[in-house]
């Protein structure tokens, strides 16, 4: 399929499920209304670490920040996965309820979970000892990329495939390694949807009623939209590459 078409596709299926989406995308909103902490901060909806601080702050604090990242990591997990459920509700035409999907989709966020949590804790490592040798953020940035590239299908191949989490794992390399173009689309358009995020909340707290919520309404938007769109997109993808489409649903 080609990018108009997966564009197109990912529109309709998100306007189908969107009453189901939005119960998942407010869960990850909530924890996230809680990492205003003093070593974290919000811009375009998203929570950066600021990693020289964290060393400032003190025992309670680090349990609580630790604490809140861990509920958070498992709620975004949460999201990526009952989108990619939905999807696969979806294209099998099996009947979709929020209860139904709540439960296929703990069945695999701990899976995502986990994986996610170990590539956090090395992020963090080494954005802790580059910020320490004030290496530049854009060379950072790029060996996170580098870093988290090879799972950005872990919630497909894990929820679609019904892996484990190794075996998710392995198959989300394979799978971004045979497909870098469909990557590069994903990582475009996801550029263009948080850069559009980051000038909406700009613009938002250059009005000052709306200086202190601009953080939120962007995380509103990234929740209920940005985040299942994009793991829309990802599903759309992988089903078209990996199954073939029939009446009958996957095969």
């Amino acid at each position: 399929m080609n990018v108009s078409s997966i564009m197109k596709e990912s529109i309709e299926t998100y306007e189908e499920m969107v009453e189901l989406v939005i119960p998942l995308g407010l869960l990850v909103l909530l924890v996230s209304s809680f990492l205003m902490l003093g070593a974290t901060y919000i811009s375009a909806g998203a929570g950066f670490v600021r990693y020289q601080d964290i060393v400032t702050m003190n025992p309670i604090s680090i349990i609580l920040f630790i604490a809140i990242s861990l509920v958070g990591l498992f709620a975004f997990s949460f999201l990526s996965v009952g989108v990619t459920a939905l999807v696969k509700f979806k294209r099998t035409m099996d009947e979709l309820s929020f209860f139904k999907l709540a439960n296929r989709a703990l069945k695999y966020s701990l899976r995502v979970f986990v994986a996610w949590f170990s590539l956090s804790a090395v992020s963090f490592v080494i954005g802790y000892v580059f910020k320490s040798f004030e290496v530049p953020d854009i060379l950072l940035a790029l060996v996170l990329v580098l870093l988290w590239w090879g799972v950005i299908f872990l919630p497909q191949t894990i929820v679609l495939d019904d892996s484990r989490l190794l075996e998710g794992i392995a198959s989300s390399i394979r799978y971004s390694l045979k497909n870098p173009v469909q990557l590069l689309v994903y990582y475009f358009i996801g550029f263009v949807m948080i850069f559009s995020l980051t000038v909406l909340e700009v613009l938002l707290e250059a009005i000052p009623a709306f200086y202190w919520i601009a953080p939120f309404i962007s995380s509103l938007f990234l929740f209920l939209f940005v985040v299942p769109f994009l793991e829309i997109i990802k599903c759309q993808y992988y089903i078209s590459t990996k199954y073939k489409i029939t009446k009958a649903g996957l095969t």
